[in-house]
This record gives C-alpha cells, structure tokens and sequence, in this order.
C-alpha cells in the first residue's frame, strides 16, 4: 500500500464526525507524484450542505509534517524572516522594544542595553535559544524548532498534532 494511502486512512479511521462527510479530497505532492521526505498530504473533507460547521486542523502521523525543502537556495532568507518573526512577535508578548539590528547585543552585551536603555530578557534560556538561532552555521531548522517551542511554552504551550479550530459555516445571502 502506498505510504500517503495509508497514512489517508489512518488519519479517516479517527474522523469524528463520519455521518457529516460526503466527500475525502486528498492533494498536494503526494498526489502529484512529487513528494519529499519533508512533504505533507493535504486532505480536504467535503462535509454535507446541511452542517452548520467547518473545522480546520493538523494531525500529526508518523512523523508526517509540513513540507519544508531544505534544499532551495531561499531557505536561509526564509528562515530569517521567520526567525526575526517569531523574535518581534516574543518581544511584543513580554512588552519589550525590539530592534532587529540590536538584539543579538541585547541579549550578549551589557555595554548595548546601557546604551539603548535595554534589560536583559527575562528569560535566560529563551535568550541562550535566540542567541543559538541567529548563529547557527547547520541545523537551522533544530535551533527555530527549540526556540519556538520554548517561546509557546513560556506562553502556555501549544502543540500542532491534533490542533482543530471549529467555526459556524457563514450563510451565503439568498
């Protein structure tokens, strides 16, 4: 049996509401014929007119994840961009100004927080993990994936396997 097949229904076996559904869509580079070791399958549930609903979720199987090519010549712009994303969007959480050009000397310089009135972060080992994803030479991905879990902890947490978001289908006007 074909891994995405497999892992389609594995994924259908646990489908909470089977009397809602008319329809199972899968696409993306599975069906394509194009996957990678980092692909994930896209699987949309085409549920009957009469439900009031519509969810959307992620479910983690086997180590099935979002696609990421590791190997385009853009991936350091985009892990950059995501990596100073994730740094402004923690620093607006713990109320704190954030400067893309200082942070790296906030974190390991007291001479820039004196000078650019800064305190240290409050937490040391989300700075240590900031420090370690700005510098990482190999293993970008390992160093966001840490840093980004350690942030959503200190929020609380939050793990994307089994995440679902349900909301009231809007009616269309008639």
């Amino acid at each position: 049996m074909h891994d995405s097949k497999k892992k389609l229904e594995i994924f259908l076996a646990d489908f909470e509401y089977k009397n809602d559904v008319v329809g199972v869509l899968a696409c993306g580079s599975f069906v394509t014929g194009n996957p990678t070791k980092h692909s994930d399958l896209d699987v949309h549930i085409v549920l009957d007119e009469n439900v009031n609903y519509r969810e959307r979720g992620n479910k983690y199987i086997d180590g099935l994840q979002d696609a990421r090519e590791l190997q385009k010549p853009e991936f350091d712009f985009m892990y950059f961009s995501l990596l100073n994303r994730l740094i402004e969007k923690y620093m607006y959480c713990i109320n704190r100004p954030y400067n893309i050009k200082a942070i790296y000397g906030n974190i390991e310089n007291d001479t820039v927080r004196k000078k650019y009135l800064l305190r240290e972060l409050p937490d040391p080992v989300i700075a240590d993990l900031i420090i370690k994803a700005i510098t990482a030479k190999e293993n970008k991905v390992e160093a966001f994936k840490k840093l980004t879990t350690a942030v959503l902890n200190s929020f609380g947490g939050f793990n994307i396997d089994g995440f679902k978001f349900k909301s009231d289908v809007e009616k269309s006007l008639q």
